[in-house]
């Protein structure tokens, strides 16, 4: 059961982030329900509250909001909700389990020096999407990741058996999206092998990789994260990079495993690269757990560095890890000729692969004026690059007023989501994000009340799908009237 102030940022959340035709989507593919089931004819409000109340009563709420941060993984409020549920990744902190909340855990200790928190919020549910347990005759035996459309990266190690013909690859299961449930039950993806399905692998002898480049029967990476999710949403893929971005000794690390059979873990260091050893594989200090073999190690900004290997020792309290170079993996696989398994990082795409990478607006520039704080942090202008920023349906009472936000298209050109508001730091929620596009033209912050007059921003895509900023004063309002003009 959810608590009343979790249900009320649930309900405002799907609201903002869902039509009435997605949310219905969402429900049939996700929960396995239909809409005019659960709910009587109404406004989108009334269709939400009524679902809620019956998810509530039938115990899948926590499913509703995991479908939910799927289909909206770039949502903050969908992922601050998964994480302080539970639903997300289990953070080990050197050793230590806890379960972050935006910059907190829940024991109360803050996230390490050198993790910021807004990474967590944009990007971690993103590489959930793009990290599976390999199963192999039902049982779990190590941790892959997509580094393509349909290839899978592990350490050779995990399928070893299979590559020796010991066992069949009928046998292999990649399952995404495993996750543990309050109530005990599970969930996940369960994709199985091509019948081509070795891309390429080295063993475990000296000088040599210890990896394995499995091809899936469908290219999973290249698919909608959720059925629910815009077709722009694609699950993705980690880049295997060409060079290994700067590490320096006793930079932070992370290891994303299913580790011990049972749901995600994300093994924060913050002193973590120790150096490089012979065979390209480098050395760092981790808090991982059997089964995390084949995981993805990356830097405390989302940088592939390492396939994740093993122990340095058998010594089960030695902290030291081995990891293979991404980059002396990629460089393998291209020698052998393999490269168009591996998937490219356009160059409007950041170093994830990642279609969502895309969607990430620019910080804003700092405040310059305390009383209005979004003055002057957009560019100035209300309209440009085939955008404009106005405000619709003004109500004004004796002591407030209340209005609805409104980005619009005005080139011709698709408005693209999310768009997102600034509204004046007074807000209990200043910054929200509008998924919904009304007519593939407009993004609608519907019935935001004032009591004074005060400078909107907003940051939206234009027809290339750059961000671009704009703002607008509600001291031009049309019909104002004036006794909000100096509040």
């Amino acid at each position: 059961m959810l608590t009343s102030p979790q249900l009320r940022k649930l309900h405002k959340a799907l609201l903002e982030a869902f039509s009435l035709d997605d949310f219905e989507s969402l429900l049939q593919c996700r929960i396995g329900a239909r809409l005019e089931l659960l709910a009587t004819p109404g406004s989108m409000q009334s269709q939400v509250s009524e679902v809620l109340k019956v998810a509530e009563q039938a115990g899948w709420t926590h499913e509703l909001i995991r479908a939910a941060a799927d289909a909206r993984p770039n949502d903050p409020c969908f992922a601050a909700l998964s994480e302080g549920l539970g639903l997300g990744a289990e953070i080990r902190v050197g050793g230590e389990s806890a379960t972050p909340n935006i910059t907190e855990c829940k024991t109360g200790a803050k996230l390490p020096e050198g993790f910021a928190a807004e990474p967590w919020r944009e990007e971690l549910p993103a590489m959930e999407a793009r990290v599976c347990r390999v199963e192999v005759g039902g049982g779990i035996v190590g941790t892959g990741f997509l580094v393509g459309p349909d290839a899978v990266l592990t350490c050779y190690y995990v399928v070893e058996h299979v590559i020796q013909q010991e066992v069949s690859p009928t046998a292999v299961r990649c399952r995404f999206d495993f996750r543990q449930l309050p109530d005990g039950r599970t969930e996940g993806l369960s994709v199985r092998l091509h019948s081509d399905w070795l891309i390429d692998r080295e063993g475990q002898e000296p000088g040599e990789l210890d990896f394995a480049l499995l091809r899936l029967e469908r290219p999973l990476g290249a698919e909608p994260l959720n059925p629910a999710a815009p077709a722009e949403v694609k699950r993705g893929w980690v880049h295997l990079p060409a060079d290994l971005p700067p590490v320096p000794v006793g930079a932070p690390l992370m290891v994303l495993s299913y580790a011990l059979g049972g749901p995600l873990q994300l093994a924060l260091e913050t002193n973590g690269f120790i150096g490089f050893v012979e065979n390209d594989r480098l050395t760092y200090r981790m808090s991982t757990q059997p089964g995390a073999g084949g995981a993805p190690c990356f830097t405390s900004d989302w940088k592939l560095v390492a396939l994740h290997e093993k122990r340095a020792s058998a010594d089960s309290d030695n902290p030291e890890r081995f990891g293979i170079s991404a980059a002396a993996l990629r460089r393998k696989i291209e020698k052998d000729g393999h490269s168009a398994a591996l998937g490219h990082a356009s160059s409007s795409e950041s170093d994830t692969g990642s279609v969502l990478a895309t969607a990430k607006p620019p910080k804003p520039k700092r405040v310059r004026n305390v009383d209005d704080p979004q003055k002057d942090r957009w560019g100035g202008k209300s309209k440009r690059s085939g955008r404009a920023l106005r405000v619709e349906d003004l109500l004004a009472a004796n002591s407030a007023f209340t209005f609805n936000a409104v980005v619009a298209s005005t080139d011709g050109s698709p408005l693209v989501g999310p768009v997102i508001f600034h509204l004046h730091d007074s807000y209990p929620k200043s910054v929200l994000r509008i998924h919904k596009i009304d007519e593939g033209n407009r993004a609608v912050l519907e019935e935001v009340s004032s009591y004074g007059v005060y400078t909107i921003g907003a940051q939206v895509k234009d027809a290339q799908g750059k961000w671009i900023g704009l703002e607008y004063c509600l001291s031009e309002v049309p019909d104002l009237p004036a006794r909000f003009m100096n509040r």
